[in-house]
Protein backbone atom coordinates (compact mmCIF):
# COMPACT_ATOMS: atom_id res chain seq x y z
CA UNK A 1 0.00 0.00 0.00
CA UNK A 2 2.85 2.56 0.91
CA UNK A 3 4.62 1.75 -2.02
CA UNK A 4 1.66 2.78 -4.13
CA UNK A 5 1.31 6.09 -2.52
CA UNK A 6 5.41 6.82 -3.03
CA UNK A 7 5.96 9.19 -5.21
CA UNK A 8 9.31 9.41 -6.46
CA UNK A 9 9.10 13.03 -8.03
CA UNK A 10 7.80 14.15 -4.71
CA UNK A 11 8.54 11.63 -1.75
CA UNK A 12 6.23 12.44 1.64
CA UNK A 13 9.18 12.72 3.98
CA UNK A 14 6.56 11.51 6.81
CA UNK A 15 5.91 8.64 5.11
CA UNK A 16 9.84 7.81 4.68
CA UNK A 17 10.24 8.32 8.00
CA UNK A 18 7.22 6.20 9.09
CA UNK A 19 8.71 3.56 7.10
CA UNK A 20 12.17 3.70 8.58
CA UNK A 21 10.92 4.11 12.31
CA UNK A 22 8.26 1.00 11.32
CA UNK A 23 8.61 -2.63 13.36
CA UNK A 24 8.64 -4.23 9.78
CA UNK A 25 12.62 -5.34 8.84
CA UNK A 26 10.80 -5.17 4.97
CA UNK A 27 9.22 -1.65 5.92
CA UNK A 28 12.57 -0.03 6.81
CA UNK A 29 14.32 -1.62 4.15
CA UNK A 30 11.98 -0.03 1.29
CA UNK A 31 12.40 3.78 3.29
CA UNK A 32 16.06 3.08 2.99
CA UNK A 33 16.13 2.23 -0.93
CA UNK A 34 14.45 4.90 -0.80
CA UNK A 35 16.41 7.48 0.78
CA UNK A 36 19.73 5.84 -0.88
CA UNK A 37 18.05 6.45 -4.49
CA UNK A 38 17.24 9.97 -3.94
CA UNK A 39 19.78 11.10 -1.35
CA UNK A 40 20.11 14.45 -2.13
CA UNK A 41 16.53 15.07 -1.45
CA UNK A 42 16.46 13.47 1.95
CA UNK A 43 19.92 14.93 3.23
CA UNK A 44 18.45 18.66 2.17
CA UNK A 45 16.24 18.16 5.48
CA UNK A 46 17.82 18.26 8.50
CA UNK A 47 14.69 17.32 10.55
CA UNK A 48 14.29 14.04 8.36
CA UNK A 49 18.15 13.27 9.37
CA UNK A 50 18.16 14.10 13.03
CA UNK A 51 14.74 11.72 13.12
CA UNK A 52 16.76 9.00 11.46
CA UNK A 53 19.91 9.32 13.69
CA UNK A 54 17.46 9.28 17.24
CA UNK A 55 15.18 6.99 15.93
CA UNK A 56 14.37 4.22 18.44
CA UNK A 57 14.87 1.38 15.63
CA UNK A 58 19.07 0.69 15.71
CA UNK A 59 18.86 -0.68 12.30
CA UNK A 60 17.46 2.80 11.01
CA UNK A 61 20.32 4.68 13.54
CA UNK A 62 23.04 2.83 11.38
CA UNK A 63 21.20 3.06 8.43
CA UNK A 64 21.63 7.09 9.34
CA UNK A 65 25.19 6.73 10.32
CA UNK A 66 25.86 4.87 6.76
CA UNK A 67 24.55 7.55 5.37
CA UNK A 68 26.14 10.33 7.06
CA UNK A 69 29.45 8.80 6.35
CA UNK A 70 28.98 8.92 2.89
CA UNK A 71 27.22 12.10 2.62
CA UNK A 72 29.01 15.48 2.62
CA UNK A 73 27.17 18.47 4.61
CA UNK A 74 28.33 22.00 4.45
CA UNK A 75 29.08 23.37 7.65
CA UNK A 76 25.78 24.95 8.13
CA UNK A 77 23.50 22.01 7.41
CA UNK A 78 25.61 19.85 9.98
CA UNK A 79 25.26 23.10 12.71
CA UNK A 80 21.34 22.51 12.20
CA UNK A 81 21.49 18.53 12.56
CA UNK A 82 23.41 18.67 15.33
CA UNK A 83 21.63 21.36 17.11
CA UNK A 84 18.65 19.26 16.15
CA UNK A 85 19.52 16.10 17.75
CA UNK A 86 20.84 17.74 20.72
CA UNK A 87 17.62 18.97 21.33
CA UNK A 88 15.74 15.63 20.93
CA UNK A 89 18.26 13.79 23.02
CA UNK A 90 18.39 16.05 25.91
CA UNK A 91 14.28 15.21 25.89
CA UNK A 92 14.65 11.89 26.50
CA UNK A 93 13.06 9.85 28.99
CA UNK A 94 15.81 8.80 31.63
CA UNK A 95 13.63 6.02 32.36
CA UNK A 96 13.06 4.59 29.19
CA UNK A 97 14.48 1.00 28.78
CA UNK A 98 17.20 0.91 26.93
CA UNK A 99 17.56 4.43 26.22
CA UNK A 100 20.74 4.53 27.50
CA UNK A 101 22.07 2.45 24.50
CA UNK A 102 20.35 4.20 21.84
CA UNK A 103 21.85 7.83 22.99
CA UNK A 104 25.56 5.87 23.38
CA UNK A 105 24.50 4.90 19.55
CA UNK A 106 23.15 8.73 18.41
CA UNK A 107 26.72 9.82 20.66
CA UNK A 108 28.91 8.00 18.74
CA UNK A 109 27.01 9.17 15.34
CA UNK A 110 27.42 12.89 16.56
CA UNK A 111 31.43 12.41 17.31
CA UNK A 112 32.22 10.45 14.17
CA UNK A 113 30.17 12.69 11.60
CA UNK A 114 30.49 16.28 12.63
CA UNK A 115 33.74 16.03 15.08
CA UNK A 116 34.87 19.69 13.85
CA UNK A 117 31.51 21.42 14.47
CA UNK A 118 31.48 19.99 17.57
CA UNK A 119 34.79 21.37 18.32
CA UNK A 120 33.06 24.91 18.33
CA UNK A 121 30.07 24.09 20.41
CA UNK A 122 28.78 26.29 22.47
CA UNK A 123 29.57 25.69 26.18
CA UNK A 124 26.04 26.15 27.08
CA UNK A 125 25.15 23.41 25.30
CA UNK A 126 27.44 21.25 26.50
CA UNK A 127 26.37 22.43 30.13
CA UNK A 128 22.84 21.41 29.44
CA UNK A 129 24.64 17.71 28.46
CA UNK A 130 26.41 17.54 31.80
CA UNK A 131 23.18 18.34 33.55
CA UNK A 132 21.22 15.88 31.84
CA UNK A 133 20.14 12.84 34.67
CA UNK A 134 21.38 9.96 31.80
CA UNK A 135 25.25 9.05 32.35
CA UNK A 136 25.23 8.54 28.72
CA UNK A 137 24.04 12.45 27.89
CA UNK A 138 26.64 13.03 30.49
CA UNK A 139 29.36 11.31 28.61
CA UNK A 140 28.37 12.83 25.29
CA UNK A 141 28.66 16.28 26.72
CA UNK A 142 31.79 15.06 28.38
CA UNK A 143 33.54 13.95 25.11
CA UNK A 144 32.59 16.81 22.93
CA UNK A 145 34.27 19.04 25.94
CA UNK A 146 37.60 16.82 25.58
CA UNK A 147 37.77 17.34 22.15
CA UNK A 148 36.72 21.60 21.97
CA UNK A 149 38.75 23.89 20.81
CA UNK A 150 38.79 26.09 24.33
CA UNK A 151 41.65 25.20 26.42
CA UNK A 152 40.86 23.73 29.28
CA UNK A 153 42.20 26.79 31.42
CA UNK A 154 39.68 29.29 29.59
CA UNK A 155 36.66 26.81 30.42
CA UNK A 156 34.04 28.45 32.71
CA UNK A 157 34.45 26.69 36.16
CA UNK A 158 30.73 25.64 36.57
CA UNK A 159 31.81 23.38 33.43
CA UNK A 160 34.89 22.08 35.54
CA UNK A 161 33.06 21.79 38.46
CA UNK A 162 30.33 20.01 37.04
CA UNK A 163 32.45 16.76 35.31
CA UNK A 164 34.29 17.18 38.86
CA UNK A 165 30.81 16.38 40.38
CA UNK A 166 29.52 14.31 38.96
CA UNK A 167 28.14 10.74 40.19
CA UNK A 168 29.79 8.78 37.30
CA UNK A 169 32.78 7.61 37.02
CA UNK A 170 32.77 7.39 33.17
CA UNK A 171 32.32 11.08 33.46
CA UNK A 172 34.62 12.07 35.72
CA UNK A 173 37.25 9.67 33.83
CA UNK A 174 36.89 11.65 31.00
Amino acid sequence: LVGDRYDRANPNLELVLGLANCLLSGARQQAYSWIDAQRQIFLNDTNFIASLVTSKQQETRQFANSLLGSSILNDDAAKVLIGQIIIQVLAFNPKAEGIGTVVDEIADILLTSFSPQLRKLGTGVIIDLLRHPLVEVQELGARILLNHETPAAELPSELIESLIESPYQRVRGI
